[in-house]
């Protein structure tokens, strides 16, 4: 299919791009997402079926009600199973049998549990294999432990209400709070009516179109990770490949600025030839050092990510299988959300602009791939002829060509998404 014309008629800057095209085979035509992917869209329906934007609060929640009603922001389905006074046999997470001193929320696992009162994060602690126990201190002398959970905030963190404090490992999280003598406390017990009218439903339910919207929520967060990912993995790949070629010449211009100090010490250069060698030598060290710095945090990014991602398959399968025992298939949600999108006419012209700067984007994403592989094929060519005559050393030369493999692999992937 063509690439339309009104899309080339927009502005200058695309006709520039249609024209300019060159390598992109006829007829292809770049890739529209689907309505279910506009985050508009999915805003909408969050909005309209139980998941309301998550809000941040500078004081805490009043009880029970409130802090159940914090946690359906992450999961629409969020409810109580476990209160204050329930009994526990010795477990996993016991040595003694007693009281639970805490409150359960069950809710799906990788979604955020969210703080219910602001503070300092001043434990971090194991609770079993993948679980964690995250204390946080209040101003008033309250700590709050959220547990079964993957923390996602470090010792020392100031946190308000409302914010993440980690995802959900399994299936709930444990809401234990002690006073500033170290005494539990019971702060959802003036609610028990609030059990009693179902208000803070004991059972999970959920209605078809919840459900639908969860699954097209965690499909979505899926799938931002996973290219978010790759291209931290792209990126950790050419820095590995660009700290080879700095690293060598970086060594080259040492060995070559000791020469030159020897030449200018027999008057055979300029003062100002050194003092160029200098700058450039110093400009390589700059280079290197930020480099190095960015690969230095790149693990631990990659990792987060990872990890991320791993909560993000699980929230994905759960909420699907959910659905799918609910007689939903991937096909009704997207025409869910097409409809949506048809019966409003202001969220209608949302999708249609989002859908459009995606294109635009995605051309010129794939302009600048081909730019790339052009400007690194003619260093690569440039430098292959210096080789020859012996004045490169094989290892820049080989990291110019892994570079440009990187660089052909992503323009492939782009062509290959159209």
């Amino acid at each position: 299919m063509p690439i339309p014309i009104t899309l080339a008629k927009s502005t200058l800057w695309s006709w520039t791009l249609i024209l300019t095209l060159g390598a992109i085979p006829l007829g292809a035509a770049p890739h529209q997402p689907s309505t279910s992917q506009v985050p508009a869209a999915l805003r909408a329906a969050q909005k309209k079926y139980g998941l309301p934007p998550a809000t941040t609060l500078t004081q805490g929640v009043k009880g029970l009600g409130e802090l159940l009603a914090l946690q359906r922001q992450s999961c629409a389905w969020a409810c109580l199973t476990s209160t204050f006074y329930d009994y526990r046999g010795l477990s996993l997470y016991r040595r003694q049998a007693g009281l639970h001193l805490g409150y359960d929320i069950a809710m799906e696992a990788g979604s955020g549990a969210r703080v219910g009162w602001p503070g300092r994060v001043i434990s971090i602690a194991p609770w079993a294999e993948g679980e964690w126990g995250v204390t946080v201190l209040s101003p008033d002398g309250r700590e709050v432990t959220y547990g079964h959970i993957v923390p996602s905030v470090h010792l020392g963190q100031e946190l308000q209400t409302g914010q993440i404090v980690g995802q959900i490992a399994k299936d709930h999280v444990d809401v234990k709070m002690r006073d500033a003598q170290g005494q539990y406390v019971p702060f959802g017990e003036d609610e028990k009516e609030l059990l009693a009218n179902g208000s803070l439903r004991l059972i999970p339910t959920s209605s078809r179109q919840q459900l639908m919207v969860g699954w097209l929520s965690a499909a979505n967060n899926l799938e931002e990770l996973e290219e978010e990912l790759a291209a931290r993995q792209r990126e950790a790949r050419l820095q590995k490949v660009e700290r080879q070629k700095l690293e060598e010449r970086y060594t080259n211009r040492r060995l070559a600025m000791r020469q030159m100090e020897g030449y200018f010490a027999q008057g055979l250069i300029s003062r100002r030839d050194v003092e160029k060698s200098k700058q450039d030598l110093e400009k390589t060290r700059q280079e290197l050092k930020r480099l190095k710095e960015a690969q230095r945090q790149s693990p631990q990014e990659l990792a987060r990510l990872q990890k991320q991602l791993v909560s993000a398959r699980q929230r994905q399968n759960a909420a699907q299988k959910r659905a799918q025992a609910e007689g939903i298939e991937w096909a009704e949600v997207q025409n869910f959300i097409n409809n949506l999108v048809a019966n409003d006419r202001q969220l209608k012209g949302e999708v249609q602009n989002y859908k459009r700067r995606q294109e635009e984007a995605q051309i010129q994403a794939l302009l600048e791939a081909k730019s790339q592989v052009r400007q690194c094929q003619a260093v690569l060519e440039s430098q292959e002829k210096i080789y020859r005559l012996g004045g490169l050393p094989q290892r820049e030369l080989e990291a110019t060509r892994q570079k440009l493999e990187i660089l052909e692999a992503n323009l492939k992937r782009l062509q290959e998404s159209q």
